[in-house]
């Protein structure tokens, strides 16, 4: 199977004269995440092996039910509203696992299915998936959210040309970013210190603005909803751009 292996950079402080010499990889982390993403009853069932390997964390999913395939970070972009009933196990999982060297965990968090436009009353619904998964994370006791924006659907929803007519490109943008705004803010009511770690950040829009802008970029409107986050975020937020 291909595994991804996302590293995460934190910042490093100079060492003072008379200290001893740091290593350059001090305070960077490693953390697993592949098509074998572990749900919580795994993790909880299998940590002791999980932790022979050298990683710093892993990116864990939860399912609505255990046993059942309906994961819930598949469902985060959605008007389908995730219920408590749906997560509550999930943080008991986590609770009971006993972790020793996993100690940089994130929940699973994606842009799918995408099939509430931008300007729908019913966005508001994404913003309190992305809390309840926050939720997940914090009671939990997790690191924060691994958030995955890659398009999986027909419903491109960062590309400007696949969105409804009747908006230019800058009221897509403005109404991106206060999305994103609002998405950090229920996140941050969960998990206020918390850590994101993208699997693509702000520097993929930016590349992909390279010659023609953002307006014509598959992923241009991803620039706008990063904005409003970081715009909105509570202090010691901290998003990491993964850069797959």
């Amino acid at each position: 199977m291909r595994i991804l292996i996302l590293c995460m950079i934190a910042c490093i402080t100079l060492s003072s004269a008379g200290q001893a010499k740091r290593s350059p990889y001090a305070g960077k982390k490693l953390i697993e995440y592949g098509w074998d993403v572990p749900d919580t009853a795994f993790v909880r069932a299998h940590v002791a092996e999980m932790e022979e390997v050298p990683f710093d964390g892993v990116v864990i999913r939860v399912f609505a039910k255990p046993g059942v395939a309906d994961q819930l970070g598949w469902r985060t972009f959605s008007k389908q509203k995730i219920k408590p009933e749906e997560y509550e196990h999930a943080i008991a999982d986590l609770r009971a696992t006993k972790f020793t060297r996993f100690k940089d965990n994130f929940i699973q968090v994606i842009a799918y299915p995408g099939d509430v436009d931008w300007f729908d009353p019913e966005w508001s619904a994404v913003a309190q998936n992305a809390a309840c998964l926050a939720r997940i994370a914090k009671q939990g006791r997790c690191a924060g959210i691994m958030f995955d924006p890659e398009h999986y659907s027909e419903h491109h929803i960062w590309n400007y040309s696949t969105r409804p007519a009747g908006h230019s490109f800058e009221e897509y943008a403005a109404k991106v970013k206060e999305r994103g705004k609002e998405f950090i803010r229920a996140i941050n009511k969960e998990f206020p210190r918390i850590t994101i770690l993208t699997l693509y950040g702000p520097s993929l829009p930016y590349l992909q603005s390279q010659p023609d802008g953002l307006e014509k970029a598959d992923y241009g409107l991803l620039a706008a909803f990063y904005d409003g986050m970081c715009e909105a975020a509570s202090p010691g937020t901290v998003i990491v751009d993964g850069y797959e």
